[in-house]
C-alpha cells in the first residue's frame, strides 16, 4: 500500500485483510512558502540545504514522488520476494 499524505508525504506499508503491519519506507517534505519567492522544505533548511520551488507540487514532486519511484525501480524486481509476518509471528504475504 502506497499512501500520499497532503503533498507531504509518500508513504509505503505492509497491509493484509485491512489491518496494517509495518511501515517500509516514507518520503517526507515540509513545505513551507518563502514570499513570494517560492516553496522549500523545512526538514532540508534545518540541515543547511535550502531548495526553492516554484510551487507546493514541484516541492512535492521533487521530495515525495521522484524519490518513491527511484526506490519502487530499485527494491522491485523479477527476482524480489516480500515476505511479512502478522504480529503472533505467523507467516502472511509471500
Amino acid at each position: 500500500m502506497a499512501t500520499l499524505k497532503r503533498n507531504s508525504e509518500v508513504s509505503v506499508g505492509i497491509s493484509f485483510k485491512g489491518e496494517c503491519w509495518d511501515l517500509v519506507i516514507d518520503f517526507d517534505a515540509y513545505a513551507e512558502q518563502r514570499s513570494s519567492h517560492g516553496w522549500f522544505c523545512r526538514l532540508c533548511a534545518e540541515q543547511g540545504k535550502q531548495e526553492l520551488f516554484p510551487s507546493r507540487d514541484a516541492l512535492f514532486v521533487a521530495h515525495g514522488l521522484e524519490p518513491f519511484l527511484s526506490w519502487a525501480n530499485e527494491s522491485f524486481t523479477p527476482e524480489t520476494w516480500v515476505c511479512a509476518l502478522d504480529p503472533a509471528g505467523r507467516p502472511g504475504l509471500s
